[in-house]
């Protein structure tokens, strides 16, 4: 006795194996119209087919009984199957040549009473069905008419076989009249709905087209609306960043008419050069010279911030060393920065209170005397480099800013030193030396400046200066610059 769990594999393959002959396979788009179409022309060929046998087999037609029997039934079972499972390339080929076929023997074989070469014409519905229907519309008319009158014109009845009464072939006649009418009626019929029902798609489709399109128009009116808002907005910003452009030139035109001239600077200073790199239209940095009798006074400062608050700290300093200095004839560095942090301190009313801004500046600043050939020197975070004989020397400046530092008094102290014919002071910002780039995006940092001034210093001042900038350029590249910055080179 065979076992249920034996049956079990078998039943699934049955089963898997009916699935997949009975599953209909989905085309689409317009393909499953014809899908649907062939699988009715099959059907409809298949139904005729079995009046037919009945027909032959009550009058004995034995030929054509077995041509439908083995041939046209099988035909279109076949195409009613191959259209199920999607392939609809060969349903109508093979329609075409059973219709063909199948008419002819009938007219040959019982004559054209039977009207078998009517039904010839089935074959113009049969060419739509192809999905390149207007050549095979247009091949399968063709044929359906040579057909036609091939038999009107050359059969006089010399193949008939079976000779059947009037009566007979009158029935055979209706029979046949009424399957090609009711075959290219039914097909028609189809396709009349198909197309209202293809209307009907088209008609809400349009519906939903002009629903978005409406919603995509009342979406643009919107969008048109903030469009001008935002032109409107963009016009007064320009104007307004005009208006504030306009104004820090004219900023900046002032601060430039503060700081020394090239006249001062060439009467005053022996051979140097300054390279000033505002980070914006107006700096916080600056740099200032006088000369009082016999001694030169150089400087070079970084106020706190840079931009329009910076710019503004350097007019305070500019404006305290002119005081200190020219008016009140103070010629020691240290005393001249103690003097100047208690100005600034005055006048940003600085108590040292946490809540305070810490605004000030950080200053290097000498005093030469053109007569002794010494160098005073007294910084707030700002150093000195000297070079003599290819030598570098950094004086280390006061470690607190002009401003506020602590709740402890305390001066800033001089450092003295001797120059002679050649050698050279540098005093910078810290702007330099801070600039992100290069391959890491990291600081330039004081050391390679040092050593890169150190590399330059023989040259000419004005061409140190192009190099410096340069050397400035490549290395921060397309970052945007970090600050203010200033550089002032001296030669004695």
């Amino acid at each position: 006795m065979i076992q249920i769990y034996t049956l079990s594999p078998y039943l699934c393959r049955l089963y898997l194996t009916g699935m997949t002959i009975f599953h209909k396979v989905s085309v689409s788009g317009n393909l499953k119209y014809l899908q649907d179409t062939q699988m009715i022309g099959a059907f409809l060929g298949a139904s005729m087919h079995i009046i037919y046998i009945i027909l032959f087999l009550v009058y004995k037609i034995n030929v054509l009984l077995w041509f439908n029997i083995f041939f046209s039934i099988p035909v279109f079972i076949i195409a009613f199957i191959l259209s199920y499972k999607g392939r609809l390339k060969i349903p109508p080929v093979i329609g075409t040549i059973e219709v063909a076929v199948h008419q002819m023997l009938g007219v040959l074989l019982i004559g054209q009473e039977t009207g078998f070469h009517i039904l010839l014409f089935c074959l113009i519905p049969i060419g739509i069905l192809f999905q390149k229907w207007k050549v095979s519309f247009f091949i399968n008319s063709l044929i359906a008419f040579l057909l036609f009158l091939s038999v009107v014109w050359f059969d006089s009845g010399q193949f008939i076989m079976y000779v059947l009464p009037a009566a007979k072939l009158t029935l055979m006649r209706v029979i046949n009249s009424l399957g090609l009418f009711t075959i290219v009626g039914l097909i028609l019929f189809y396709y009349i709905s198909l197309n209202k029902e293809l209307y009907n798609q088209i008609q809400e489709t349009n519906e939903k087209l002009n629903e978005i399109n409406n919603e995509l128009n009342g979406t643009i009116e919107v969008l048109n609306i903030q469009k001008d808002k935002i032109e409107s907005q963009h016009t007064i910003l320009s104007e307004q960043n005009k208006s504030i452009t306009d104004s820090l030139n004219y900023a900046s035109r002032i601060q430039s008419a503060l700081l020394p001239q090239k006249e001062i600077l060439e009467k005053t200073l022996p051979d140097h050069f300054i390279l000033f790199l505002p980070k914006e239209i107006v700096s916080g940095d600056f740099f200032w010279v006088s000369q009082v009798d016999q001694k030169a006074v150089f400087c070079i400062a970084d106020c706190t911030g840079h931009g329009v608050p910076g710019a503004f700290m350097s007019l305070l300093g500019i404006a305290f060393l002119d005081e200190i200095v020219n008016r009140r004839k103070v010629l020691t560095p240290n005393q001249i920065l103690n003097d100047l942090k208690t100005e600034v301190i005055k006048a940003l009313k600085q108590k040292g209170k946490r809540e305070e801004q810490k605004d000030g500046m950080d200053i290097a600043l000498c005093i030469y005397d053109k007569k002794s050939g010494q160098v005073e020197f007294a910084g707030a975070y700002t150093p000195l480099y000297l070079i003599s004989d290819g030598d570098i020397k950094e004086f280390i400046a006061d470690k607190m800013p002009i401003s506020y530092f602590f709740d402890i008094p305390q001066s800033f102290h001089s450092k003295t030193f001797k120059v002679k014919e050649g050698d050279i002071v540098y005093i910078f910002s810290d702007g330099y030396a801070d600039q992100f780039g290069g391959p890491n995006r990291t600081k330039y940092k004081s050391g390679p400046l040092k050593e890169y001034l150190q590399t330059i210093h023989n040259m000419p001042m004005s061409e140190q200066k192009i190099l410096l900038e340069k050397n400035f350029d490549v290395w921060k590249g397309n970052q945007e610059q970090t600050d203010d910055v200033i550089l002032m080179g001296v030669r004695f």
